[in-house]
């Protein structure tokens, strides 16, 4: 029981803090990846295109604005996710973000981009029959709206509103100045020529925009109409590089998404351990419940204490491990950091971390030298144990990457503090035997202990603090001399053996 008790310990107080923080900053780092690629992915679909850049350059912005925003989302830990729908209904959505739309227009200058946003229902009407090469008679605009599965119960009030409705109107980032320049004109203008086209004018202006955002704060990147036939050329020839474009983990993941993901992590981390460090503690509770009928006060407190001291350490543990493998598997310590293992820099981590606090200890005069050595080889091993059993259920569930590992590492945990107890029983054993000390690191004490001193008739002296008195002469009195009969005790023999009386500390017994 007390291999299992020391087994769940460890991975209570160590174990957790820091794989939780490495598989967060590992699976943080995976996600921006991820979204990086699938730019580069959406990009050089369009390889082999015929289309010109000119009218490709629209695809191009959307896709763009889409997968720039899913990245700067990945980037700071959301989940607002932007869409491309592809669609060409009459006023159909071009990119979707949670409940919000977005029209895109890239054309050749603001004005140009502004009067396509503005565009109202009839006048795509008008463009549709000249398109078509039809007239009013061939097909009237009710029946195109109807065509078209536009409810059109007020053709009055429909015909001059905006096409695209209260959806964000996107054009390029250099137009934005001209084009609400020509939106504020048009709306003077109107207000006293047509005052019924004053309404498109302006819902254009209230949902100008060169970017999309999110109620989360997440948004796109800025893109001008330059940029987008430069993509265009590259995207049709397959040579789309994300890293031209500024898209690399190393330049995109900055010091406060780093310290932001850390905090996350050690929040999780906290949560786990609490609840891990808690379980045995409530269970243990509701047995001294049902067999005394009340819980002690004093013991609920103690075990409160050491759930809070335990949560505080995997905190530390998650944070600090999360900040190092995304700095790691980002590039940011050097190209060869992002070859290393999550679960080995988060076994590192707890470990330096634990060498830190005995050697404080250590220091201190709380810890002796053969305790500290104890200390850190058996964190050493047992860690070593965890990761391997935790990279091999890893493996074995693909599909659970969080619980498989945690799993192996429980496991682990277990195993390794029963091999390491049962190798460091025999290590001593032999100590004992052989009086071997190990390079000093076991302690081998030759005095003997004081009952066996006191047993052999040495007297031992044990004080605090002597206190010297002045010294008095007295009148000496002789009196008779009586003299008592002399009488002889028995021989007593004490045998002494050598054993352990200490952490790596080996004397009599």
């Amino acid at each position: 029981m007390s291999t299992f008790s020391d087994g769940y310990d460890f991975f209570v107080k160590n174990t957790v803090g820091g794989n939780a923080g490495a598989v967060h900053g590992n699976n943080y780092v995976g996600n921006v990846e991820k979204k990086i690629s699938k730019l580069a992915e959406d990009m050089n679909a369009f390889e082999g295109f015929k289309t010109s850049s000119d009218k490709l350059k629209g695809d191009i912005a959307e896709y763009w604005h889409a997968d720039s925003h899913n990245i700067d989302a990945a980037l700071k830990g959301k989940t607002a996710i932007a869409e491309v729908l592809r669609s060409h209904g009459l006023g159909s959505v071009d990119v979707q973000i949670e409940d919000k739309g977005y029209s895109l227009k890239y054309y050749k200058d603001g004005a140009d981009s502004a009067k396509q946003q503005a565009k109202s229902f009839y006048e795509r009407y008008r463009e549709y029959l000249s398109q078509t090469q039809q007239t009013d008679g061939d097909i009237s605009f009710e029946q195109y709206l109807k065509n078209s599965n536009v409810k059109n119960d007020d053709i009055e009030k429909i015909m001059h509103s905006a096409l695209y409705g209260n959806q964000g109107r996107l054009i390029p980032k250099e137009q934005l100045e001209k084009a609400t320049e020509f939106l504020k004109r048009k709306i003077t203008e109107e207000s006293t020529k047509r005052p019924q086209l004053v309404q498109k004018y302006q819902e254009t202006l209230d949902f100008l925009t060169d970017r999309i955002q999110s109620s989360k704060g997440t948004e796109s990147i800025p893109l001008t109409e330059a940029e987008s036939r430069q993509i265009a050329n590259l995207a049709k020839n397959g040579k789309f590089d994300p890293k031209e474009f500024g898209f690399e983990p190393k330049e995109l993941i900055s010091d406060k998404y780093i310290f932001a993901e850390a905090l996350k992590a050690g929040l999780s981390a906290t949560v786990i351990s609490a609840v891990l460090s808690a379980a045995p503690k409530i269970y243990k509770m509701f047995e001294t419940l049902i067999e005394e009928g009340e819980i002690d006060k004093e013991k609920l407190l103690d075990a409160g204490g050491i759930v809070l001291s335990d949560s505080s350490e995997a905190f530390l543990k998650g944070g600090i491990s999360a900040a190092l493998t995304i700095a790691c598997e980002a590039g940011k310590l050097g190209e060869l950091a992002t070859t290393l293992n999550p679960s080995i820099i988060g076994a590192a981590t707890v470990i330096a971390l634990n060498t830190v606090k005995y050697s404080i200890q250590l220091a201190m005069g709380r810890m002796t030298k053969g305790e500290f050595a104890d200390a850190c080889m058996r964190d050493m091993f047992i860690m070593s144990s965890s990761i391997a059993l935790g990279m091999a259920f890893q493996a074995i569930m693909p599909e659970l990457p969080v619980f498989g590992y945690l799993l192996g590492s429980f496991i682990g945990s277990m195993a390794g503090t029963f091999i390491y107890n049962t190798g460091y029983k025999m290590f001593i054993s032999f100590c004992v035997e052989s009086g071997f000390t190990f390079f000093g690191i076991v302690d081998q004490d030759y005095r003997l202990p004081d009952d066996i001193l006191n047993q052999i008739g040495v007297k031992t002296l044990s004080y605090d603090r002597i206190e010297t008195k002045t010294l008095k002469f007295k009148t000496l009195d002789v009196k008779t001399i009586e003299t008592k009969q002399i009488e002889t005790k028995k021989l007593d023999f004490a045998f002494v053996r050598r054993g352990v009386i200490g952490v790596n500390k080996i004397g009599y017994m």
